[in-house]
């Protein structure tokens, strides 16, 4: 999902409902002391617009909403949860509702992933991050309430496949530079490939993974088997950018052209990566004519 077009309809809005939940909430604490204790804090236009501004619409709606329902009435009314926190109606509820979506948004994930022995996806990480969460509202302490409200909410807004997927390719290049370091092939590798196409793998590939960056680093075997899954899946689209590199320097009617597009695309992936030899820059300074690149790439 996109991130947020910010509407200037956005802006207003969120300042009307901010504005009509805070009122409340200071209103209840004047007009009813004995509940004053429970009442939510001061919500901050400028922090949660600065929030909202980093996700999607659906976030925003879902924000919207959750602020709104505070505004119904009983909404502030104390209730106490079976390990003895109080709380208001309406923090409850919302809590609950948020564990509603958290486990929708794991489902649909579940279905994508649909976890099986086969694919090598049962028990994995991927596997365990889809399982539904359980609802702890009545068993959490009242020292780890507002605790578990903030985690409840970060996970709420984890979902954003957008945001996700950026930060997924974030990480998987940080276990590769730490593990393997910035100048291996298999970096390069992952710099390359595409966060949706790298967010799909981590569902479906135990190889494709960044589970697998330490195993590569302690098994040779285990590197090579990596390398030889990402030049099947993701060689064809490499060599598609492979032969406009050549074409840049070469030309479509040239030899090197022509013995590029000829080449095994997985034989090919592996000396774009390996070599390095899908940069421009590393074709002309090889210094080789049309005839003698080309004679290298037949030898692939």
């Amino acid at each position: 999902m996109p991130l947020i077009r910010w509407r200037k309809q956005d802006a207003e809005k969120l300042r009307d409902v901010v504005s009509r939940f805070n009122r409340k909430a200071r209103r209840v604490e004047r007009t009813h002391p004995e509940i004053a204790d429970i009442q939510p804090a001061t919500v901050y236009v400028k922090d949660l617009e600065a929030t909202l501004k980093q996700y999607g619409r659906k976030e925003f709606n879902r924000k919207i909403r959750q602020l709104e329902n505070y505004l119904k009435k009983g909404a502030e009314r104390r209730v106490t949860t079976d390990a003895g926190t109080q709380t208001t109606a309406w923090e409850l509820s919302e809590a609950k509702k948020t564990i509603r979506y958290i486990n929708t948004q794991k489902a649909r994930r579940r279905r994508q992933l649909n976890p099986s022995k086969e694919t090598g996806t049962l028990y994995t990480l991927a596997d365990a991050d889809t399982r539904p969460r359980k609802d702890r509202t009545e068993s959490i302490s009242p020292e780890d309430w507002d605790d578990y409200l903030a985690r409840l909410e970060k996970q709420a807004f984890s979902f954003n496949e957008e945001i996700s997927q950026s930060r997924y390719k974030e990480n998987f290049l940080h276990a590769v530079e730490k593990a393997l370091g910035k100048d291996d092939p298999f970096y390069r590798v992952i710099s390359d490939v595409d966060k949706k196409a790298l967010d799909r793998y981590y569902s479906t590939d135990p190889y494709l993974t960044v589970m697998n960056v330490y195993p590569m680093h302690d098994d040779p075997t285990v590197y090579e088997a990596t390398m030889d899954r990402a030049a099947l899946e993701w060689g064809r689209d490499s060599k598609e950018r492979y032969l406009k590199e050549v074409a840049s320097v070469y030309g479509e009617d040239s030899e090197a052209y022509r013995a590029a597009a000829g080449a095994d695309y997985q034989a090919l992936f592996r000396f774009q990566y390996e070599v390095g030899g899908i940069h421009r820059d590393y074709i002309r300074e090889t210094g080789s004519s049309d005839e003698e690149f080309a004679d290298i790439l037949r030898r692939l």
